[in-house]
């Protein structure tokens, strides 16, 4: 700006000078001189005004790629939000269908009936299962968190490989998670069932089997 101003003021410096010697003389060495120093000028100025466009460009390219930047970094929270809201959803059917199942328990235990060996054998087996997913799921425990920590810093330096891995990886614990969660709730849909469609043999091991 301040080269600019300067610039500015020589050359209004230069036309009111060269009014004057314009008119006390009449030597063309002289006018020639002027109009070589103007043209000098004028080439200083249209240099001048493309550095300020180019300076103008490239804040606007900056300005577009800090943009797109921010616009793929939402769009990558947005997804992870979205499976970790699908997670949360089928954990919040995971836990009514034990609550079922514990209800289910507790009715036959005060009802005095009886289930068979079979279906507390199933019952165990089932609930094995779900213990061993679940264990799965615990030993992931953490991981987000850690990458999401370290993508941090990635995102501040903008180091776009970095950060497209930290949520690459993010979204495949989300989907392990997802489909452990899914085996979860299918097998315990089908303790529900057996515990509705079945009465026979040993009360005390229906709780046993359910881990009640």
């Amino acid at each position: 700006m301040k080269k600019f101003l300067s610039l500015f003021m020589a050359i209004i410096m230069a036309g009111t000078v060269s009014a004057t010697a314009f008119a006390a003389t009449t030597d063309s060495s002289k006018i020639d001189q002027r109009i070589a120093t103007l043209q000098e000028r004028q080439q200083k100025i249209s240099e001048l005004k493309a550095a300020n466009e180019a300076k103008q460009a490239k804040l606007a390219n900056k300005q577009d790629e800090l943009n797109a930047f921010r616009q793929d970094l939402n769009e990558k929270r947005q997804s992870v939000l979205s499976n970790r809201e699908a997670n949360i959803s089928i954990t919040a059917n995971i836990n009514q269908l034990r609550l079922s199942l514990a209800q289910s328990i507790d009715t036959i235990k005060k009802s005095g009936a009886t289930l068979s060996e079979e279906t507390a054998s199933q019952l165990k087996e089932y609930n094995s299962q779900v213990k061993q997913l679940a264990a799965s799921i615990k030993e992931t425990k953490g991981q987000i968190k850690a990458i999401t920590v370290q993508n941090k810093e990635s995102i501040k330096n903008k180091d776009y490989a970095a950060i497209d891995t930290a949520y690459a990886q993010i979204s495949a614990i989300q989907a392990s998670r997802h489909d452990l969660l899914v085996q979860i709730n299918e097998l315990l849909q089908k303790m529900n069932t057996l515990l509705q469609n079945t009465s026979t043999s040993a009360p005390s091991e229906a709780s046993s089997a359910i881990g009640l």
